[in-house]
């Protein structure tokens, strides 16, 4: 691959790959069609407005006029438009995924499959060239451009359970947004700091609490595992309550009253205790075979 156009793949894949994670935008088709309506980022669009997609309208940085060729009936015709102006390439990709939110491009989102979203575009009518998806799969397949259709990761103290802790070996590691060195770098942890990793590892990289990742390498992080949490209680059986009972803070008449027992109602017996037993926690009831009906499991 030319040096200048992995350059141009390596500058934009970033900011694709962050977009897929908060639009649902395959990386793979926003790079493809970057490539194929900026022309590597040689057109003028690209070069005098960072518009890479061709949108049309006023852009954050105002607009831009220029003649476009489209297409009518399969033919192509000249016009004049007006297109969006951004400050950067990056504030281009992520106003194209945002111009992709809209109802007419529901089906693209999410979609998992390049060459599926490749068609679905054309078919929600986002490009009047009939050649459009063939020439975004071209790219994609001879790119290799799918390497960057990272599946959504995004895992935090919310969602999984705390693992263990690492520890920064380095003088100054990477803290990314995603799980790979295509991902944007986010700042930058101290040596010596530790920090709580959430789940498993992916593809080599902790989960340090929502977007949030580090390299899982020995040479970068010590890694120590949380210590496995306690087993939940075995119930030994269930009671059923045969009159009015009252339930106790502790095995014992001394201890308060937390409420009354009905009778017919049923509960897990977890353990018992000087006649007493265990319905979960601190809740105790009489053992007593005239106050309850005791069914092993």
């Amino acid at each position: 691959m030319a040096t200048e156009t992995q350059a141009f793949i390596d500058r934009i894949a970033p900011f694709a790959v962050e977009n897929q994670n908060k639009y649902g935008i395959l990386a793979s088709l926003t790079i493809a069609q970057a490539i194929l309506e900026s022309g590597w980022g040689r057109s003028v669009l690209a070069t005098q407005a960072n518009n890479l997609f061709g949108i049309k309208g006023t852009g954050p940085a105002g607009s831009f006029t220029i003649e476009t060729t489209d297409y009518r009936d399969g033919q192509p015709y000249q016009d004049t438009a007006v297109f969006r102006k951004y400050n950067s390439w990056q504030e281009s990709i992520e106003d194209h995924a945002k111009f992709l939110q809209a109802p007419r491009y529901q089906a693209i989102i999410g979609e998992a499959d390049y060459k599926t979203a490749a068609r679905k575009m054309q078919t929600a009518g986002y490009t009047t060239d009939p050649a459009y998806p063939d020439n975004l799969i071209r790219l994609i397949e001879q790119y290799q451009l799918s390497r960057y259709d990272a599946p959504r990761v995004s895992a935090g103290p919310a969602t999984q359970q705390e693992t263990g802790v690492v520890t920064v070996l380095v003088d100054a590691l990477n803290l990314r947004s995603g799980p790979g060195l295509q991902y944007p770098v986010l700042r930058t942890l101290a040596k010596g700091t530790r920090w709580k990793v959430y789940g498993s590892p992916v593809h080599g990289w902790y989960n340090l609490g929502g977007d949030q990742w580090c390299s899982a390498g020995a040479a970068y992080v010590s890694f120590s595992p949380s210590p496995p949490a306690p087993s939940a209680p075995k119930s030994i059986g269930i009671v059923e309550i045969l009159t009015d009972l009252n339930l106790r803070r502790g095995p014992g008449t001394q201890f308060d009253i937390i409420r009354i027992l009905r009778p017919g109602e049923r509960y897990v017996v977890f353990t018992s205790s000087n006649g007493w037993y265990n319905l979960g926690g601190n809740q105790w009831c009489s053992a007593g075979t005239q106050y309850v009906r005791f069914i092993p499991t």
